[in-house]
């Protein structure tokens, strides 16, 4: 946006003071009723121009409970202040190379929050830097030839002010809603980080309800590369929080769904749409830490759940054990050949529900056909990403299987995401 000509009926003041910048709650100044009724009207045109469904089965979009503070996860980048100091915040909309420092953030938990200022505290006490990449190359090649680090023609820190390759990158707070558990986690370049037990020391001090403090090493050009295990410097390497009258246990990279209130507004949708039977038996592919699994469990016989990452089936067998159920068991490895495995395996029932949480790419077509080949009942497929959704039911219906309802989920207030959840039934 430029200007704004005149403002529409929906149009408000954006709450946010680094709205204009980051890329983060690009819906800021939309009502949360503008915001609801854009993202339901959005799913129903990708069902009606990709899955070409005339007059598309959409019911109502659940509203988010809360418009701020809902973020139980944030993932600052660590940066360098215009006066020398670091910094750490998210990256500008569309680039790579720009970072807005933002403090506090309008939607991360309130709990999080004192681990971003203390973290920051520390660092420029003992002049720990951040990393950036566009400035270390600068350095690298100056030392090469000998000639003077020349900063990029729009960079607004003058790169003689920032301390020479700093280690800092990432700073991961997790936070357990219902529990009041934190987990702070540092993400640094390779070598020696210095006065880390300082660190750890400050956070326990003056973050209430911190149970973990781990740092972790990412010499890799993308932020997410963490190959190795992250150390933990206090405390232990998980929190918890409990969803859906379960209680869970969250490691560093397990996914959980961001929005606690919300995870369970779905996971109450995908429960009553499945339409469960005590003696049914549920496949849940990409079953994660076993959160939807282990929700389904007390309404049926049996649940199987197949999940890819070895430390999300690590704690999702744990999770069964904490919370005393004893009817579900997990599966390691991808989708598709563990489909085919259960499905060959005579000693495996079929089964009567089939729950599909996949990745914001969809699911593959070999998948889709082993998902319908025992023809389940009902098929509950949650989505992050209403367009590959849309995308794949076209696969579905060559399969055999119709949509009968879509309910969009506003999980995300602010930034355009939404989630739904879909049924589908053999046609």
């Amino acid at each position: 946006m430029v200007e704004v000509l005149e403002p529409g009926p929906e149009r408000i003041e954006a709450p946010c003071p680094f709205h204009a910048r980051c890329g983060g709650c690009a819906w800021q100044s939309l009502t949360p009723s503008g915001q609801a009724a854009a993202k339901e009207q959005h799913v129903r045109e990708l069902l009606e121009r990709i899955a070409r469904i005339e007059d598309p089965p959409v019911r109502p979009i659940v509203p988010a409970g809360t418009m701020t503070g809902y973020r139980n996860k944030v993932e600052y980048t660590f940066t360098a202040m215009p006066d020398g100091t670091t910094g750490a915040g998210f990256h500008e909309f569309g680039r790579w190379d720009s970072v807005v420092p933002v403090d506090p953030c309008l939607i991360a938990d309130p709990a999080g929050i004192p681990a971003h200022r203390v973290t920051l505290e520390w660092a420029n006490r003992f002049g720990i830097g951040p990393y950036d990449k566009v400035l270390t190359e600068a350095r690298a090649r100056a030392r090469a030839t000998g000639g003077e680090v020349a900063a990029p023609e729009d960079a607004t820190v003058d790169p003689a002010l920032v301390a020479p390759d700093g280690p800092l990158r990432n700073l991961i707070v997790r936070v357990g809603r219902r529990t009041g558990e934190v987990m702070v986690h540092l993400v640094t370049t390779g070598g020696k980080v210095p006065r880390l037990a300082e660190l750890a020391d400050d956070l326990v001090a003056e973050v209430p309800g911190i149970v973990s403090v781990l740092h972790s090493v990412n010499d890799e050009a993308n932020d997410g590369n963490r190959p190795e295990p992250p150390v933990v410097l206090w405390g232990r390497d998980w929190f918890e929080e409990e969803v859906a009258g379960v209680r869970l246990r969250v490691r560093p990279d397990s996914f959980l769904q961001p929005n606690t209130e919300m995870a369970e507004e779905l996971y109450r949708i995908a429960i009553d749409a499945a339409q469960l039977n005590p003696d049914d038996v549920v496949w849940d592919i990409y079953s994660g830490i076993g959160s939807i699994s282990l929700a389904m469990a007390p309404h049926v016989r049996e649940v199987v759940g197949i999940e890819v990452v070895d430390e999300a089936v690590l704690s999702a067998t744990e999770n069964a054990a904490a919370n005393g159920i004893d009817n579900v068991r997990f599966i390691a490895g991808n989708a598709r050949p563990q489909l085919r495995w259960l499905l060959e395996d005579e000693a495996v029932e079929d089964p009567d529900v089939v729950v599909v949480d996949p990745p914001r790419s969809g699911l593959v077509p070999k998948v889709i056909l082993r998902i319908c080949q025992p023809r389940p009942r009902r098929i509950v497929y949650v989505s992050c990403n209403p367009a590959t959704f849309a995308s794949d039911l076209t696969r579905f219906a060559e399969a055999g299987y119709r949509l009968v309802e879509a309910t969009p989920v506003d999980q995300f207030p602010h930034t355009p995401h939404v989630e739904l959840v879909g049924v589908l039934e053999p046609a």
